[in-house]
């Protein structure tokens, strides 16, 4: 069972410290960001992903750079994360990219695109987190999630931990045994990025 996650020592090293570090230059349009699009062009800075237990083999994480793209553009790529926690043990596993203490003190909403895996499935809630320049992390759970590429938008007073937007250091989705139904499945996500000016978000 979950042979998927069954890894050697080593294997389960690389789920610890597994990670892409693409110094790609960033968009910076208008009153938007793009903190990665997962493309070739569109990504900056480290991610990788993190397993909370890696001895438990009945929870991981994998994550996978894909050909597809939400908003359709040829040639685009989009984040796959297979996720696992479904186990007897408190489960939590998540993907993080480093922002490198980028100020983002001058936007006010968080986008992002997601769908989830129509043949193995895939949570309708997950949980999205920023980690301040004091490692302060704020949560906040998003619902909602369909096999279709979706737009979310979350305004930064939803990360209510969160007062000083200058110096970040990590944005997360994060998998867990409480938030996560079905427990194993699989999430695309593409397109993340800040704006500023958003009216009558939620």
């Amino acid at each position: 069972m979950k042979q998927f996650y069954r890894k050697a020592v080593s294997a389960v090293a690389f789920v610890l410290l597994g990670l892409i570090h693409i110094g790609f230059v960033q968009a910076n349009i208008g009153n938007s960001l793009l903190l990665t699009g997962f493309s070739e062009n569109e990504i900056t800075g480290r991610m990788g992903v993190y397993d909370s237990n890696p001895l438990d083999e009945d929870q991981g994480i994998k994550m996978s750079i894909v050909g597809e793209d939400a908003l359709g553009k040829p040639g685009g790529k989009a984040l796959r994360l297979d996720y696992d926690v479904d186990s007897w043990k408190q489960a939590k596993v998540q993907f993080w990219i480093e922002l490198e203490q980028k100020d983002l003190s001058a936007f006010d909403t968080l986008h992002f695109y997601m769908r989830g895996d129509s043949e193995k499935g895939c949570t309708k809630n997950v949980m999205v987190r920023f980690m301040d320049g004091d490692n302060r992390v704020a949560p906040y759970i998003v619902t909602g999630i369909r096999d279709q590429w979706k737009e979310f938008e979350i305004p930064f007073k939803r990360f209510s931990r969160i007062r000083d937007w200058s110096q970040m250091k990590e944005f997360g989705i994060v998998f867990d045994d409480v938030n996560s139904n079905p427990k194993e499945g699989a999430l695309y996500v593409d397109e993340i990025s800040v704006s500023s000016g958003i009216q009558g978000a939620k």
